[in-house]
């Protein structure tokens, strides 16, 4: 087996949108001997993207990604099931970044300018502490009840079957308030509808999604 794909070394996505400083992350991570890089992204889409398809444990964001920024994902990241720990990079230790990604669920935050032995250490201990419970905001969406369910499932990265299972209803049912969801924020998929959800402030609302049959 590679040790670089050791089951004892924790899982890691590097989300920046420089690839050279992904590149030295990666280096720097894999060459300690406690970390594997099982993606990169440059976006928080492609990082979204990534989640769903691999299981990652520690996700080091970068604070100023285009577009959604490392504070919105941060938001999403941590309403999912198993949320994995966030620790977020910025170039410098400006208050008002340091209590928006606190405020966000953000394990931990730590400036560029860190030696690499500042950085592995931060890791660590993130690592190490117990996992806190996923967040839960109250807002609202102009959506019906129904879509605002579907759209919260979705934020927690849950399945069609299990958002179904969830909800007490059938998986062709989901599909169509999907489909109905889509049209009315005007996006492609389930991942740009998350994505949507963030930039809006519409992450996560109301109770989990346990509730009562249609």
């Amino acid at each position: 087996m590679d040790r670089r794909t050791s089951p004892s070394r924790r899982r890691v996505l590097l989300v920046d949108d420089h690839a050279l400083y992904r590149r030295g992350l990666r280096r720097l991570l894999e060459e300690s001997g406690a970390y594997t890089v099982v993606g990169e992204a440059s976006s928080a889409y492609e990082a979204l993207a990534q989640i769903e398809q691999h299981q990652v444990r520690l996700v080091l964001l970068d604070l100023h990604l285009p577009g959604v920024t490392g504070v919105q994902l941060t938001t999403v990241l941590k309403r999912r099931r198993n949320a994995p720990r966030v620790v977020m990079l910025a170039r410098s230790a400006d208050e008002g970044n340091v209590r928006a990604a606190r405020t966000a669920g953000a394990d931990a935050y730590i400036t560029k300018r860190s030696t690499n032995k500042e950085l592995l250490a931060t890791l660590d201990r993130v690592c190490a502490q117990p996992r806190a419970a996923p967040a839960r905001d109250a807002a609202a969406l102009p959506l019906s009840t129904r879509e605002v369910e579907i759209l919260d499932c979705m934020v927690r990265g849950l399945s069609n079957r299990e958002i179904a299972e969830a909800l007490f209803i059938s998986e062709q049912t989901v599909k169509n308030h999907m489909s109905r969801l889509f049209h009315k924020l005007h996006v492609r998929d389930r991942l740009q509808a998350v994505l949507f959800a963030i930039q809006h402030g519409w992450v996560d609302p109301g109770r989990p999604a346990d509730r009562h049959p249609a």
